[in-house]
């Protein structure tokens, strides 16, 4: 028995490991040194997070990119500590393309409930299947422009041996104690332990096949992502360089990059990006530091107030907010860009209205 718990124990650690190195891959990007400072061309938020492995973040990514571009507002609204809810409102004559659209209607359509949505729910669970359908849609999306070929099945190889583990690892459990044979029930423990964290740990899905062509777009997003955490000083010597950087996408400031107006318009730009990676909050602060700067510099103040009070409720809501990539799963109602109520959200995503594209 203790020679079966052993082995048992030993597949527990080693599916344990494969769970940790699944992690690793689903966001490990491309390494290098060099930085990039405006999405690669021709991308978007939805099919970068497919691209970089982070499809739990795509769609608050995507709500606080269409927060950035202007096309939706976003409201904290006052509720008991313990509970943020996020008012989403399109703003009038605000366009947005078919996957936009199809976040919206995943997150705030006629089938999902409003108000905040408890972990574990069935509300939470509809709720994930539908965002895992618009991100299947975009993956085959990539896959038609050919840059993913496909699906590896290791993950779900893995899970499948985990699970395996798992219920032999408890019957060896159980024998082990049936016989009060310590040793053996150690190892039994040990081994549905590493089998129960090697599921927890594997990421949902399946890995994704790039093909070469995928490379130049994924360094890019390691290269963004570097910039993202980059010191000041390399981020500012970076920017000393660019003058309408090649693959800007339309919409983006052009200009001298390095001059603090500039500088902080371009990098509210980037917050989405932000989010993407996981560093809202340390972004922010960035933000903040530039925003003070702008005030201070020898421009027209008029429009760097107005810049900055526009950029507030946006730094204002990650402020408060622990984390803005949970913000999908607390945002409720549709309201206008003065944040007034102006329809139920479920009657007019359901039908279209929200879009004027």
């Amino acid at each position: 028995m203790s020679a079966v718990a052993a082995l048992l124990a030993l597949a527990g650690l080693v599916l344990l490991a494969a769970g940790i190195v699944a992690r690793h891959r689903q966001t490990h990007l491309p390494s290098g040194s060099t930085l990039a400072c405006v999405p690669y061309r021709g991308s978007t938020i939805l099919g970068n997070a497919v691209l970089a492995g982070r499809d739990d973040r795509a769609t608050a990514a995507v709500l606080v990119e269409l927060a950035v571009r202007g096309s939706v507002g976003l409201l904290l609204l006052d509720r008991p500590p313990g509970r943020p809810e996020v008012a989403v409102g399109a703003v009038e004559g605000a366009a947005f393309d078919e996957r936009e659209l199809d976040v919206l209607v995943a997150r705030f359509g006629p089938a999902m409930p409003r108000g905040v949505i408890r972990r574990g729910s069935g509300e939470e669970r509809r709720l994930s299947r539908r965002i895992d359908r618009v991100v299947r849609d975009e993956v085959e999306e990539l896959m038609r422009g050919g840059t993913l070929a496909g699906w590896l099945p290791w993950r779900d190889f893995l899970r499948v041996a985990a699970i395996v583990a798992l219920l032999g690892s408890s019957a060896a459990l159980l024998a082990a104690l049936l016989t009060h044979d310590v040793s053996a029930a150690s190892l039994a423990a040990l081994a549905i332990g590493g089998a129960t964290a090697s599921i927890a740990i594997t990421p949902p899905g399946r890995d994704r096949w790039h093909l070469p062509s995928a490379q130049p777009h994924r360094a890019h997003l390691a290269a963004l992502q570097r910039y993202l955490l980059a010191s000041d000083d390399a981020r500012t010597a970076l920017l000393r360089t660019q003058w309408m950087p090649e693959g800007s996408p339309s919409g983006w400031p052009g200009g001298a990059l390095d001059e603090p107006v500039t500088r902080f318009r371009l990098h509210v730009r980037l917050l989405p990006y932000a989010v993407l990676f996981g560093v809202e909050r340390n972004w922010v602060e960035v933000l903040r530091r530039e925003a003070a700067e702008s005030a201070e510099w020898d421009g027209d103040p008029g429009a760097i107030r107005t810049l900055v009070a526009d950029a507030e409720p946006l730094l204002r809501l990650a402020d408060e907010l622990v984390d803005l990539g949970r913000l999908t799963f607390v945002a409720v109602g549709l309201f206008d860009a003065r944040g007034e109520h102006v329809a139920d959200v479920h009657t007019e995503l359901g039908g279209g209205t929200a879009v004027n594209a």
